[in-house]
């Protein structure tokens, strides 16, 4: 029998599509739903079912129909939020949305208890505090860039100014985008000093992430899978728009290759990855010109097929279904992950109009 792996997931999320497509293809196995949460309650059907035998929650919409009752595992990727199709101005908008928030969240402690998750939700959600993180890999062993975040201006001065080169500043929210002047600007990881910070009532209002600034040789993206590590080395140009944050070199282009990490820093890292109950997840990491590995953090949804759309060598996709399918069968079944090349799949014509579709068949949460 197949196992049901639910992926709940948004619009342009690439990396269902991908895993739904490579499973469909390559294991008969496994059924994958990809379900969009934001079309509940607009175009989406849920019913939760009570008697004094059974209890039941099922989902519905136009070309899908499933209950819960009968998942096996949950990628729990990236389930948007409910869009409620009504004018924010009716009075009872703020009612609805309430009402159906609370319902909808009941869905994820109605899963089967014997299901598997990656990740459990609630873990997903404590794991998601960054300096959560970073106590946690101190914790394991694994080295961390000195740190302060504080709404405290006196605070945040004395700590730039105790750094010997730079400080790093980042948002709790990852990468920003704003609109300024009729332009869109993009927030990154950067460097500041003192002259960058703001007046102090400003700083008051809101707490940053400050670190020290460590030179680095290259930086170090992970896909970890329940136990094993696929890493990417990650250089960008020193002094290009990606010197301090590779993301801020996309555009520009990067220099990305296998790597090989240290079996002692596999051995932290995995630590640090089961302290917080994730069996997979995205880690970012430095090493320094002083030849030591840097953990800044992790997301345990992060992107990850793009290191082999970049290099076709860094095989992710593959082993990522192969992962998916020997969890949603506790080791029964397994696929063959060197059939699966993320290059061929998003080549694919069919595979570009499944994008296509979502956006007729879905809302889209602007």
């Amino acid at each position: 029998m197949k196992k049901n792996v639910l992926i709940p997931t948004s619009m342009y999320d690439v990396h269902a599509i991908a895993v739904e497509y490579a499973l469909k293809k390559y294991s008969d196995k496994v059924n994958v739903i990809r379900w969009f949460c934001c079309d509940y309650p607009s175009i989406q059907v849920q019913t939760f079912n009570a008697d004094s035998l059974s209890t039941n929650f099922s989902i519905s919409a136009k070309n899908q129909s499933f209950n819960l009752s009968d998942i096996d595992l949950v990628w729990y990727r990236r389930p948007g939020s409910i869009v409620v199709d009504l004018d924010k101005n009716h009075p009872d908008y703020e009612q609805i949305c309430r009402e159906n928030n609370l319902f909808h969240r009941n869905i994820w402690e109605l899963i089967p208890k014997d299901a598997r998750w990656a990740n459990h939700y609630i873990d997903s959600k404590k794991a998601d505090c960054k300096l959560k993180q970073l106590s946690v890999a101190l914790l394991s062993g694994l080295k961390i860039p000195k740190t302060i975040s504080s709404n405290d201006p006196e605070k945040i001065r004395e700590f730039i100014e105790s750094n010997s080169k730079k400080t790093i500043y980042k948002t709790f929210s990852g990468i920003h985008d704003w609109e300024e002047e009729r332009k869109i600007f993009r927030q990154h990881a950067t460097t500041i000093t003192l002259k960058d910070l703001p007046e102090d009532e400003m700083l008051k209002l809101s707490s940053g992430i400050f670190q020290e600034y460590i030179e680095k040789e290259y930086e170090l993206r992970i896909l970890y899978l329940n136990g094993r590590f696929i890493c990417a080395k990650i250089e960008a140009d020193k002094d290009g728009e990606g010197k301090h944050d590779w993301r801020a070199a996309v555009k520009t282009g990067l220099k990305i290759h296998p790597y090989t990490l240290p079996n002692e820093v596999c051995i932290m890292l995995e630590k640090f990855m089961k302290s917080l109950n994730l069996v997979t997840g995205s880690i970012d990491m430095i090493k320094s010109i002083d030849g030591e590995y840097i953990f800044l953090e992790v997301n345990e949804s992060g992107q990850f097929i793009w290191l082999e759309l970049e290099n076709s060598d860094i095989k992710v996709l593959g082993p990522f279904c192969k992962f998916i399918v020997e969890m949603s069968s506790n080791g029964l079944h397994t696929i063959n992950e060197e059939e699966i090349s993320a290059n061929d799949i998003f080549g694919r014509n069919d595979f570009e109009s499944i994008l296509k579709e979502d956006l007729k068949e879905h809302i889209q949460v602007i």
